[in-house]
């Protein structure tokens, strides 16, 4: 479990100091079993980890993205720059690229080898509020939400947009799944929207309705079946997301967690599912991580250490590891024994 204790501190040096405070024999390949790394000049609004697991990428209120090495000394191996505001989310596309999105009202496409911007995704007006990246491999696509009340469709191979799906209010958080033709998003109406790309821009095929806030945080299995909400109500919703699901759209909603809250601050808190689906994870205004197993609902983990406000987190796609991303600056990683 991450903790709040401190010891020993390992400077890395790919582009001026980095400090990662370790402690702890670890189980897995990392140096210990909880690193806490340093470099980001103020908050920490996102985090993710590379489809193999060796590379970790956030993103901060400084307008940067940093590439870590999962494994050894967690060392920062480069730097990206060229938002022009706070960087709001970022995503892995595959082990060499990533997408992010800005307050700078745009999308960005990088290369992680040469540590350089493919291209720019402009179309929005406004701040952009989460990216997501589709799980299905052999997609290009990328979805992107805004405070302009857009959802717009990306091919990344390309700096056009290829749909556009308007809303009557900004939109604050957005998911793809393996399902290429199937989109969520939602914001400040407090409704998730479940939209079907082969039917257009018309009308959504599903509206989720349950939370009674703002939308924050979205998230779906691998195998396309579940969504997780994270929600100023401060519960986050499990739904049926099934396209066959046998009972009313008002069933759909399976479990209801409680224990992570937001706070005034109103950030824009996470929720992620780990690679098999059997956990569900949120960041959370009291300085904790929370995470909860899928089947029971019951929680798993109130993991401490961060001294401001946990923004995001995200689950090692082979490895019982987490990463958080916190106001206080820092990412925390650390091991997590799963539940038999």
């Amino acid at each position: 479990m991450i903790s709040s204790s401190r010891s020993v501190a390992v400077v890395a040096q790919p582009e001026k100091n980095f400090a990662v405070r370790k402690r702890n024999k670890s189980n897995s390949l990392l140096a210990s079993s909880i690193l806490r790394l340093f470099g980001h000049e103020e908050a920490i609004y996102g985090v993710d980890f590379s489809p193999l697991g060796d590379c970790l990428a956030s993103c901060s209120f400084d307008r940067t993205i940093y590439l870590w090495n999962v494994y050894g000394e967690c060392n920062s191996f480069g730097v990206l720059r060229g938002h022009k505001n706070s960087v709001g989310s970022v995503r892995w596309v595959d082990n060499d690229t990533l997408v992010s999105c800005s307050a700078d009202k745009n999308a960005a496409v990088w290369d992680a080898r040469s540590a350089s911007r493919i291209r720019q995704l402009k179309g929005h007006t406004s701040f952009v509020n989460d990216i997501a990246v589709s799980k299905n491999q052999f997609s290009h696509m990328a979805a992107t939400v805004s405070d302009d009340r857009q959802l717009i469709l990306w091919d990344i191979r390309t700096r056009h947009p290829q749909q556009f799906f308007p809303h009557r209010y900004p939109l604050l958080a957005v998911a793809l799944s393996s399902d290429p033709d199937v989109v969520y998003c939602g914001g400040i109406d407090n409704r998730i929207y479940v939209w079907d790309l082969r039917k257009g821009s018309d009308s959504p095929r599903l509206i989720l309705v349950g939370h009674q806030d703002t939308l924050t945080g979205l998230d779906v299995t691998n195998d396309a079946s579940f969504l997780c909400s994270h929600s100023m109500d401060n519960t986050i919703r499990i739904w049926d997301v099934r396209p066959f699901f046998q009972g009313s759209d008002e069933e759909r909603c399976l479990t209801i967690l409680r224990g992570a809250s937001h706070s005034f601050e109103r950030n824009l808190l996470r929720c992620r599912f780990s690679s098999d689906g059997t956990l569900v994870g949120a960041g959370s205004a009291d300085k904790f991580v929370y995470i909860w197993d899928v089947d029971s609902g019951e929680l798993q983990y109130a993991l401490p250490g961060h001294d401001g406000s946990v923004n995001d987190l995200a689950f090692h796609p082979k490895e019982s590891l987490i990463a958080s991303a916190s106001s206080d600056k820092t990412i925390y990683i650390g091991e997590i024994q799963k539940t038999e």
